[in-house]
């Protein structure tokens, strides 16, 4: 997906500039390095439906972490339906590294306000996260990350964010959560499905298969030799845990070292391995 800014009547790069979508006030994404406030505005007016900003009075990009949140990547106040982000320099490597946290705080606020003014689709999400957890228990499938499987509100931003950002992900890990979003919040409109490398989903946990090699976007390319770093680092501990070997296995590899050594000399193998392993280091 390209960000680009499309607004006009400010320059986007002017550290005093704020735009507003709606009645969101937004501001201060200069000082990332990577997005100026009319990209973050033009992300929003042209990604997120409208609605889902009700309510949501400042979005506002910070330059240090929350002293009480120092891990998080932003912070919605329920109270005051502000939103703040921030991710460290060190980490930030392009705009998707802004708007991807920013999406999954918008979720807070749209799921405030499907509990404010839709209770009957509420109800229909609590038992769609109630379903998930048996699901999670039995077969890992059910939620699109760990941190979704801790409450209804968690799970309703993380579905969110990936049904934006990796559709093919939802739909594989869950397909009652993706109708769900497609239906009774998007009304419909569905996003394109990005294809990491020559990794595709076709099963739910992230159950490999290969598809035509294609170029990997550049949020996996940044990712990929640090993950396969720490895979070195950790393989004799990994192959040690029994959750890791179960999932090599359910994908059809062998767990051991000498495979494991194998797939990071093969640059086919390497993407796979890293998505399997991840979760794990």
């Amino acid at each position: 997906m390209t960000y680009s800014y499309t607004g006009e009547g400010i320059n986007p790069w002017d550290e005093r500039a704020t735009d507003w979508v709606r009645s969101t006030e937004i501001g201060n994404f200069e000082s990332s390095g990577w997005a100026s406030t009319g990209e973050v505005a033009g992300y929003l007016r042209e990604t997120i439906p409208p609605t889902h900003l009700e309510g949501c009075s400042h979005i506002q990009y910070e330059s240090n972490p929350s002293e009480l949140y120092p891990n998080a990547r932003g912070i919605f106040d329920s109270q005051s339906r502000e939103i703040n982000v921030w991710t460290p320099s060190e980490q930030l490597q392009g705009m998707e590294d802004t708007v991807e946290p920013l999406t999954h705080q918008v979720g807070y606020n749209a799921y405030e306000n499907i509990r404010a003014n839709r209770p009957d689709s509420a109800e229909q999400w609590s038992e769609l996260h109630n379903r998930s957890l048996t699901q999670y228990t039995q077969d890992g499938s059910g939620f699109v990350s760990d941190r979704a499987s801790t409450d209804e509100r968690e799970d309703f931003a993380e579905t969110y964010t990936t049904y934006i950002h990796d559709p093919e992900k939802l739909q594989s890990y869950s397909p009652e959560k993706y109708e769900f979003m497609k239906q009774e919040i998007f009304s419909g409109r569905e996003y394109p499905r990005p294809t990491l490398g020559n990794i595709t989903y076709d099963h739910v946990r992230q159950k490999i298969s290969f598809g035509r090699r294609i170029p990997s976007l550049l949020s996996a390319v940044r990712e990929l030799p640090v993950v396969l770093e720490r895979v070195t680092e950790m393989l004799p501990e990994l192959l040690k845990n029994p959750k890791f070997v179960n999932t090599l296995i359910g994908n059809g590899l062998e767990a051991t070292e000498n495979n494991v050594l194998k797939m990071l000399d093969n640059p086919e193998t390497r993407g796979i391995l890293a998505k399997l392993s991840k979760p794990f280091l």
